[in-house]
């Protein structure tokens, strides 16, 4: 034991920046003495240089003693340390880390909120719920779909967005809201967010998540999601629009969403604009709207967004 102790002071002194703490389980199949040791170490290194790994890492391994340390640091001017704080509060159990953790998710950096709203997923009470539905509307994409992934798992819906082989279903209602979230577009990240808030409302109030439409139904035979995605990306070729007009349920549903990612800015796919208009998709106005906003008359795609709301009776 003595040896796996020494082995994790040792990496205290390591840099790596791609973990926020260190070796939890190594230290939980350390005996009891040598487990105080490495505790006291980890205090140590918290009170005298402010580690914030060190911070995280005592909030997973449930270190109580750590509290009044911990509730210092909450309070420290560095906003990571701050952060790191409130996270490790929050995992033992104290309701001010909780609170303060959710104001994070709010009023944090990006990757504050981010954190906060991956934190939070597994937090129990309102507060921490009402800032996973907060973070349904943050001005970045990966919050808001952070925040979608946290409340999944948060209701263990986690299994309806996958296959049978454990495999991601992107046409599975969940994960086609989840791309809207997550859409640039501030009209339709803003309308799929605020149904995405419902929707989670409903289960927490306790209804069932099959009355509300969230197991995914196939309507489309296998291989629909590459075969959209292969005609749409082939230049050389018209995009089959017919082959989303076919389509129903589910899987129109995420083939509509697919076309909506490409009124992003940085797409602006003139063939997105001309497919959603032949669908019929009515609910794409605002953002079709919004996708051209700044352009000039006579741009081409402002030319297409604004034939297809004509046509869409927009």
């Amino acid at each position: 034991m003595a040896n796996t102790l020494a082995r994790f002071i040792a990496t205290l002194d390591e840099l790596d920046p791609t973990s926020d703490s260190y070796d939890v389980e190594h230290v939980k199949r350390l005996g009891a003495a040598e487990r105080q040791a490495a505790e006291d170490a980890l205090l140590e290194r918290v009170r005298l240089w402010d580690d914030p790994r060190a911070i995280v890492t005592l909030g997973r391994l449930g270190v109580a003693r750590a509290g009044p340390t911990l509730t210092q640091k909450a309070q420290h001017p560095n906003a990571w340390v701050r952060f790191s704080a409130h996270r490790a509060l929050t995992a033992l159990g104290v309701a001010e880390g909780t609170h303060e953790l959710a104001v994070d998710a709010s009023r944090g950096s990006a990757v504050e909120r981010f954190g906060a709203v991956m934190e939070l997923a597994t937090v129990a009470g309102d507060e921490a719920f009402e800032a996973l539905v907060g973070g349904l509307e943050d001005a970045d994409a990966l919050v808001r779909g952070r925040a979608m992934q946290s409340l999944i798992e948060r209701f263990g819906l986690t299994g309806l967005t996958r296959d049978a082989a454990g495999k991601v279903l992107l046409e599975s209602p969940l994960k086609t809201l989840e791309t809207l979230v997550m859409c640039d577009v501030e009209p339709i990240h803003q309308m799929a967010g605020w149904q995405a808030a419902q929707i989670f409302r409903r289960v927490a109030a306790g209804e069932d998540p099959k009355a509300i439409g969230l197991p995914y139904v196939r309507t489309q035979a296998d291989g629909f999601r590459p075969q959209v995605a292969d005609s749409f990306f082939d230049d050389e070729a018209p995009f089959d629009v017919g082959l989303v007009a076919a389509a129903s349920g589910h899987d129109r549903a995420w083939a509509e969403a697919f076309l909506a990612l490409q009124l992003e800015p940085d797409a602006r796919s003139v063939r997105a604009v001309e497919a959603i208009a032949a669908l019929g998709a009515t609910w794409l106005v605002p953002g079709l709207k919004a996708s051209a906003a700044g352009l000039a008359d006579g741009h081409v795609y402002k030319d297409a967004v604004d034939q297809a709301v004509s046509a869409l009776g927009g």
